[in-house]
């Protein structure tokens, strides 16, 4: 569906979202003509988000609650984060 809507809107932005790990999230968003890794919070390591820079993707980390989340998550690269707590993002010192 993603490749439909790039062929139909080539400048819009498009994503893959996953609940579980990849082996290769850079095959997934090569496959599917993506530019975003929308993955779940606790499947994101260092290496998914290498993966994903190697192809000019971003990775946006949902749903990030946690202070101790927001730390990893910026320690290793992640580009974005989906959140229930736009108030306490705000005041996050990135």
């Amino acid at each position: 569906m993603v490749r439909i809507v790039k062929t139909i809107l080539p400048a819009i932005r498009t994503g893959v979202l996953e609940v579980s790990r990849h082996i290769d999230p850079a095959a997934s968003l090569v496959a599917a003509s993506a530019e975003d890794l929308w993955q779940e919070v606790d499947s994101i390591d260092e290496e998914t988000v290498e993966r994903a820079h190697s192809i000019g993707a971003r990775v946006i980390a949902w749903t990030a609650n946690e202070l101790s989340q927001w730390e990893r998550l910026y320690a290793i690269g992640v580009d974005g984060l989906c959140t229930d707590r736009i108030a306490e993002l705000a005041t996050f010192s990135w």
